[in-house]
């Protein structure tokens, strides 16, 4: 079959897609949204490429998408036979890819100018341990002024990842090195996602290790927007009372907001029954102006993000209708997208940067061969 000339031009507006009503929720709604987490890249800096990115988002009903790349390439070793896919396939190092910021910028630039709106451009291709990382945070805002929206998705303690890190310091929140980076963004009025695990591997022991580390960043930069990735769980990392750790946090932190996207939804928020628990209901009814959801999808979007999406109708289903609107799509739209004094509006960006052309391999991975298919640019 022939993908290669299908241009991004050719999809209908959001709002047509939007109308069809296909993707009605158990309660007969069909939610709008906005995807505040998904890696235009892989873990091999592939993707499907931008057409596919807006197809899919149409499918679910995703008016607007916060997007990055990946900061983490994952190395294929001599002595593995199997080029590796992902960052779990094998024992094999990673590393700081700092072209993956320039990669999410050209596929924001090769899109017409009337559709870069619904995109959120971030950046964090930079090692979090290393004093210097803001220089290329300052080299990157000052080519593209004004384009980016966040800084993140910034990978700190991540489970299996954080080992696999080539210099083997691990990254977190409270880093040195990331403090000139807060202040950057809190002078850019910038929020920042971080990927910082809360506790330990495989402890359920009621405490959380590594909460302080976030701690430490909440309050010495109170005015900074700070959302964590994941509410802090990752692989094999959250305790049975994980509720109680957030709502106290939003509690003393109004600047915290938490993205609901990845594993935390079906590892913690969700029962058995796949509904969320009574006891999250609470706490995202109770802090509904700082929560956000998230697809997380990473590199291939077609036949995946849908699914990503609309299982959160079960939360927004069961929510008030203003808690339901903020979460699924007001908070995202406030935190990354509206115009403030630091930030320009998105349509006043696209109009400032000339159209590129698309240079970018978009490639389809075949997930029973394990291989990628060429399908044209991005």
């Amino acid at each position: 079959f022939e993908l290669a000339a299908r241009r991004v031009e050719d999809l209908p507006a959001f709002d047509t897609a939007f109308q069809r009503g296909d993707n009605a929720s158990e309660g007969g709604k069909p939610w709008k949204v906005i995807d505040c987490h998904l890696h235009l890249m892989d873990f091999l800096q592939k993707s499907e490429g931008t057409y596919s990115m807006m197809a899919a988002n149409n499918h679910a009903n995703v008016s607007k998408s916060v997007v990055f790349g990946m900061p983490c390439c994952k190395k294929w070793e001599q002595q593995e036979p199997e080029a590796p896919l992902y960052y779990q396939d094998d024992n094999s190092d990673c590393y700081v890819y700092h072209y993956a910021d320039q990669m999410v910028a050209d596929g924001w630039q090769g899109l017409p100018e009337q559709y870069r709106s619904r995109f959120a451009p971030c950046f964090a291709s930079f090692n979090p341990t290393d004093k210097f990382a803001i220089q290329h945070v300052m080299r990157m805002h000052n080519k593209y002024p004004g384009m980016w929206r966040s800084v993140g998705e910034v990978m700190c303690r991540h489970d299996d990842l954080t080992t696999m890190l080539q210099d083997k310091e691990c990254p977190t929140a409270n880093h040195p090195g990331l403090k000139p980076i807060y202040e950057f963004c809190v002078e850019n009025d910038m929020p920042v996602i971080i990927h910082h695990n809360s506790t330990q591997m495989m402890e359920e022991d009621g405490t959380w290790e590594y909460l302080w580390e976030v701690e430490d960043v909440l309050q010495a930069y109170p005015t900074l927007k700070f959302v964590w990735a994941h509410c802090g769980v990752s692989r094999r990392i959250s305790e049975p009372d994980h509720h109680k750790m957030c709502d106290a946090m939003l509690r003393k932190y109004p600047n915290l907001y938490l993205d609901m996207s990845w594993v935390v939804w079906e590892d913690v928020i969700c029962g058995p029954d796949g509904y969320p628990k009574q006891e999250w209901l609470q706490v995202i009814e109770r802090h509904q102006d700082n929560c956000l959801i998230g697809s997380d999808t990473v590199g291939q979007f077609e036949g995946k993000l849908h699914k990503e999406i609309t299982k959160y109708y079960k939360l927004l289903d069961r929510l008030s209708t203003t808690a339901a609107q903020k979460v699924g799509y007001g908070n995202c739209d406030r935190i990354f997208f509206q115009q403030t004094l630091a930030a320009p509006s998105l349509d006043d960006v696209a109009k400032k940067y000339p159209r590129i052309t698309p240079t970018l391999d978009a490639e389809r991975l075949i997930d029973k061969e394990g291989k990628f298919l060429h399908i044209g640019k991005y």
